[in-house]
């Protein structure tokens, strides 16, 4: 039974880009025979601080996976575990306004827009840079929401672009957008894993599977474990 919730530990670990430090918790329910035989784990939590989505680090995370199957025919036969299609994915995981503009900082040489940073208030975020054309030179401000597309990938979403006292027109606008977009995608993930609500709560951007649940919802479901 270690050996085989050893290498679950390691293929979840390895697949969601997982640190696996002492911060790490991965907490199964009760296993026996069946289990080992069949290899189908009817639920279990990983929960930490470093969750890799598209290049960006979170800070905290909650994972939850419900009907994970592995073949154990191959595990036996090659000590290595290979996914059955079926198992179920839910997570919530906060992200720092630090990373997210250390991501952001990465994809600055995509468009005209450079120095971009990101401040997170309580219901928007304020996006400031320097935006330099053929024709432009000028630091630039917008108020700002993220959004949330396709239940996988998370936008910055602007109403308009400022540079000085003057509004860009739309297309400058889009064009940035488009390059910095998107924040997070989680179809770059191992796994199909949906997301029903974004928000920004204490300084951080918030992405849930769980509908309805804020951070002490979490931490509750945390201490029953």
């Amino acid at each position: 039974m270690d050996d085989f919730k050893d290498a679950v530990d390691k293929y979840i670990t390895d697949n969601f880009k997982i640190k696996n430090d002492s911060m790490l918790h991965i907490v199964y329910g009760k296993l026996g025979l069946f289990n080992l035989v069949s290899g189908y784990i009817p639920k279990m939590y990983i929960y930490g601080d470093k969750l890799n989505i598209d290049g960006v680090d979170s800070e905290f995370f909650l994972l939850e996976i419900t009907s994970l199957r592995f073949d154990m025919n191959f595990f036996n036969e090659n000590k290595e575990l290979k996914f059955i299609e079926g198992a179920k994915f839910k997570l919530y995981a906060e992200f720092s306004e630090k990373n997210i503009n250390n991501m952001i900082q990465d994809k600055k040489n995509r468009s005209n827009l450079k120095e971009p940073y990101i401040k997170f208030e309580k219901d928007y975020v304020l996006v400031k840079g320097y935006y330099k054309s053929r024709f432009i030179s000028s630091s630039l401000s917008t108020r700002a929401t993220f959004i949330l597309k396709d239940d996988k990938t998370v936008y910055i979403d602007a109403d308009y672009l400022k540079v000085g006292f003057f509004k860009l027109p739309a297309f400058i606008l889009n064009s940035i957008e488009k390059n910095v977009n998107p924040i997070l995608d989680l179809n770059k993930m191992a796994f199909d894993l949906s997301l029903s609500e974004i928000n920004i709560s204490d300084e951080r951007l918030v992405i849930s599977s769980f509908e309805g649940y804020n951070r002490e919802k979490i931490d509750e479901l945390i201490n029953t474990l």
